[in-house]
């Protein structure tokens, strides 16, 4: 179960991103965005079925915790920069 004491809301560029798929439609997507120091940091979003479409460029708000310097993804939302519609994936 989520803590609610531990929720970090982030709003940042995507600049590396990786796929990996698993069986009976699991993905994991490992990517990267720069923190305040100009440092890329790593963000892994696990999830089943429709795999969320934003790419390197594009802008996420992400939810989540951080745990042992990786920031683990629990929701996300994205802007694809050549289009204007934002889309949500839970």
């Amino acid at each position: 179960m989520r803590r609610d004491s531990k929720k970090i809301t982030i709003s940042k560029k995507v600049m590396t991103k990786e796929v990996f798929h698993f069986p009976n439609e699991k993905w994991k997507i490992v990517f990267e965005v720069p923190n305040s120091a100009g440092e890329l940091k790593r963000c892994i979003y696990w999830g089943l079925g429709t795999i969320p479409k934003f790419d390197i460029g594009d802008e996420v708000n992400m939810e989540g915790q951080i745990k042992n310097g990786v920031f683990l993804v629990w929701s996300l939302k994205y802007k694809v920069r050549n289009n204007a519609d934002s889309h949500v994936q839970k």
